[in-house]
Formats: structure tokens, C-alpha cells, sequence
């Protein structure tokens, strides 16, 4: 056996290496369930905004709910049944300079950060029904972090239930944004839908047994050319 050859022995062994590894640690593949809303008016008032900055700002805002379950849902479902949640704020055309930003568990326990930020979660997590489709047709989910920096006390709230989507930032005296519409009984304001999300391990597997793959074809080619 020559060097090269051992070499590449050794390559496909340290390839497949990972693929023990990542054995024990695959977790089954999740659904997502996920909420975009329509499109709904939103204001902004920066009291503090510099005089070549506009202080009041109207655009549009949208929401996207996610949650993630271990298994299709047969029927209501609370925190305690499925692995985790999120709301995330997408900011339209017309918005002014700042982020969007997700709000989503698990949540970190009330607490200082670096002696300089505090922040507190609140929230809720409930499906109340579903549609002859399985995907929800009640529901009332809402995220709030409470954050006090140096600069101020902030108030952040995403929410969104069959009735309704809202959004609230406030710091006092540096921005106040709220946005939210309503939704007549019988209609919603958005579209559900469910999906089936491969786990990032199962990713990271597949790509490895590509590349082993990989190697073994040209050890195979490698041999037909020396025959």
C-alpha cells in the first residue's frame, strides 16, 4: 500500500467519523406551523429624532407566527405541547430606519445582563381549535420583554390571535410604535400553513455522507485506472 493510498484511507475514515457523532444527536424532523399576516398600518413618533429626521412615520408591518411541533396537532395545544415558539416582525416599505426583530422561546429567566440591562419575559401560547384543514383556527399567542439599559426602559410586544395582530415598542421619550388591526368574526387577518422542517443535525449528516460518497467514487476511479 502506498502513501497516497493511506492517505486516502485515513481521509475516508476521519469523514465518517462525524457521522458516529452526529448518530447519537440527529432529533426527528419537526413540523412548523406558521402565521404571515396581511399587511397592517403601523405609526412611529421619535420625539427625539434629529431636525433632518422626520419624527412621525406611518407604514405597514406583518407578522409571522411560528410554531414548532414534534407532530402534526390533532386538536388544542398549549405550551407544554410542542417544542418551542416564535413572532417576528417584518417592517414594509416606508418604514423608518430601525429593525424588525423575533421575540421567541425558550425565554431566559428574569435577570440582569453585564450588571447593565435587565430584561423579564412575558407570554402566552395557546391554540384553542383547528380547521377541517388541521391547521388553527382559534388561537391567541403574544410575546412582551420588558427591558430597562442605561439609556431607558423599553416595552416590546408582538401578538397575534384569531381576532387580531399587534405590535408595541415604547421607550418613553425616545419612540413610540404601535400598529395592529382587527378582524371581523368569521374572517382572519393572515394565512396559516404547516410544513415539515428537517432538523439542522439531520442537514449536516446528509452533507457528510455526501462527501464520503465522494470519496469512495474516486478511490473506485482511482483503482479502474491503475487496472
Amino acid at each position: 500500500m502506498n502513501i497516497r493510498s493511506m492517505l486516502r484511507r485515513c481521509a475516508l475514515a476521519l469523514c465518517s467519523l462525524p457521522i458516529v457523532l452526529l448518530a447519537g444527536n440527529v432529533r426527528a424532523e419537526e413540523y412548523r406551523y406558521s402565521f404571515v399576516t396581511s399587511p397592517f398600518t403601523t405609526t412611529a413618533f421619535f420625539p427625539r429624532a434629529s431636525p433632518d429626521v422626520p419624527q412621525d412615520w406611518t407604514f405597514e408591518s406583518r407578522l409571522v407566527v411560528s410554531v414548532f411541533t414534534d407532530g402534526l396537532l390533532t386538536g388544542p395545544a398549549g405550551e407544554a405541547d410542542i417544542r418551542r415558539f416564535e413572532i417576528t416582525w417584518l417592517l414594509g416599505a416606508g418604514a423608518p430606519p430601525i429593525s424588525g426583530g423575533t421575540l421567541g422561546s425558550p425565554f431566559p429567566d428574569p435577570g440582569w445582563v453585564c450588571c447593565s440591562v435587565y430584561t423579564e419575559y412575558t407570554w402566552n401560547m395557546n391554540i384553542g381549535s383547528l380547521d377541517a384543514s388541521g391547521l388553527p383556527a382559534t388561537w391567541d399567542i403574544w410575546i412582551n420583554r420588558y427591558e430597562i439599559n442605561p439609556q431607558a426602559q423599553v416595552n416590546f410586544r408582538l401578538a397575534s390571535s384569531n381576532t387580531g395582530n399587534s405590535l408595541s415598542q415604547v421607550a418613553d421619550s425616545y419612540f413610540y410604535i404601535n400598529g395592529s388591526d382587527n378582524v371581523a368574526p368569521g374572517a382572519t387577518a393572515g394565512v396559516w400553513s404547516v410544513a415539515l422542517v428537517p432538523e439542522p443535525g439531520t442537514g449536516a449528516l446528509m452533507l457528510v455522507g455526501i462527501a464520503v460518497a465522494g470519496l469512495a467514487a474516486g478511490r473506485r476511479r482511482t483503482r479502474a485506472r491503475a487496472q
